[in-house]
């Protein structure tokens, strides 16, 4: 059993749902209206009123305080979009992945200027970690991942974790389908070549489920999502839950559905968190609208009763 202390763990003694606001509306008054009829208090943010966390004004950041204050709420996490629609190497071409998804772009001194607004903002909401991305998968490179993105990588990032560290922020990164890292497994060997208390690991299953196999080192195929889990736990720190459905045949063929309704084994993934002392938040992002987005935060908690 993995020691405790060496996982992620937060005020309280069970694991905590929580929800991305914007899965719920853009609208943050009405996102924090609905999460709050549904008795929970901990939310994530990434983008409000049509604009990435990392782009807002001090007066929006402080309408956004007053908010949370009113509806009794706490973020455990920003989730900017810093150091997605950036090059890892000088002749990557990268192209949007998503027209909805809002997304800062620019070059690494961008980046690092929207990195410390970020971290601004965290301080001013009482929030101990920000979301980061493992770059940009590029459309003319077929095999990513390999250690010498992995080492380039380190190299751009190392700024903005020596940032973190004399901000106490937690910078984690996320295991993400569209980047250069979309298995736990890898972004954990990002986190471990960096080697810093404050540089940590955003979990999504189901990201890693849908990872596109055929652009990533054989070494990072083996295993299922629970060995993947029992293997990274240490260097864990937040997690994102959403859930798939793999349709053979289809361009696209990983379709979201909402929780319990895919093939990630959520049950087992959660005995397993529960049983090493993991306290965090779990956070839904389901992308499944409104009424998929309730009934999978219900789904969770009903899953986390049974633990």
């Amino acid at each position: 059993m993995i020691e405790v202390s060496r996982v992620s763990c937060e005020r309280g003694k069970t694991m905590n749902p929580c929800i991305i606001t914007d899965q719920i509306s853009q609208d943050f008054e009405f996102a924090l209206n609905a999460i709050s009829e549904e008795g929970v208090h901990r939310i994530e943010i990434h983008s409000l009123w049509g604009k990435t966390i990392e782009e807002l004004d001090d007066a929006t950041v402080e309408k956004v305080k007053n908010l949370m204050n009113f509806y009794g709420m706490s973020v455990t996490c920003l989730a900017s979009t810093l150091f997605m629609m950036l090059p890892l190497h000088d002749e990557d071409v990268l192209t949007d992945f998503s027209p909805t998804f809002k997304v800062i772009k620019g070059d690494l001194a961008t980046h690092m200027k929207y990195l410390q607004r970020a971290i601004d903002i965290a301080h001013k909401l009482d929030c101990p970690r920000i979301r980061v991305f493992p770059f940009r998968a590029p459309e003319n490179r077929k095999m990513l991942g390999d250690k010498f993105d992995i080492e380039a990588m380190a190299i751009l990032l190392t700024p903005a974790v020596r940032l973190a560290e004399r901000e106490n922020i937690t910078l984690v990164v996320e295991n993400c389908p569209y980047s250069h890292l979309p298995k736990g497994k890898m972004t954990a060997d990002l986190v471990k070549r960096i080697d810093s208390p404050n540089f940590k690991l955003l979990y999504d299953p189901a990201n890693s489920y849908r990872a596109n196999i055929v652009r990533i080192p054989f070494r990072y195929l083996e295993g299922s999502l629970v060995e993947e889990l029992r293997l990274i736990l240490p260097w864990v720190d937040h997690l994102h839950i959403k859930d798939y459905h793999y349709v053979d045949g289809l361009t696209k063929p990983y379709l979201h559905v909402p929780l319990g309704k895919g093939e990630v084994p959520y049950a087992q993934l959660l005995r397993i968190l529960h049983d090493n002392g993991y306290t965090g938040a779990l956070s839904c992002e389901p992308e499944v609208g409104f009424e998929g987005t309730m009934e999978s935060l219900n789904t969770l908690r009903k899953l986390l009763r049974t633990l």
